[in-house]
């Protein structure tokens, strides 16, 4: 259980630090509106790292994610079996 939450908790921090690298090699410019597909990226960038959400410094949302995706880890171990009755085949 625990090497499963340490590879949890390590697959938040490397999505965040991804997130952040590319936020860096790609600045914004605020002068110009959104495409389509920057609107998208900052989509799947919201889903996979909901802390930029909260708009603290980019320092902060590594950990933070990390360890949101190890309570989120916690959930799927804990709940994320099912007993055997609910996928009983009917035929």
């Amino acid at each position: 259980m625990k090497r499963k939450l340490l590879l949890w908790t390590l697959t938040g921090i490397s999505i965040a630090i991804g997130w952040t690298a590319y936020v860096f090699a790609t600045a914004p410019d605020y002068e110009i509106a959104m495409s389509a597909t920057e609107r998208a990226i900052w989509a799947l960038a919201a889903i996979t790292c909901p802390p930029i959400l909260s708009g603290a410094r980019f320092y902060w949302v590594i950990p933070i994610n990390g360890a949101i995706y190890a309570l989120l880890g916690i959930i799927v171990e804990r709940f994320g079996r099912f007993p055997g009755w609910i996928f009983k085949a009917t035929h």
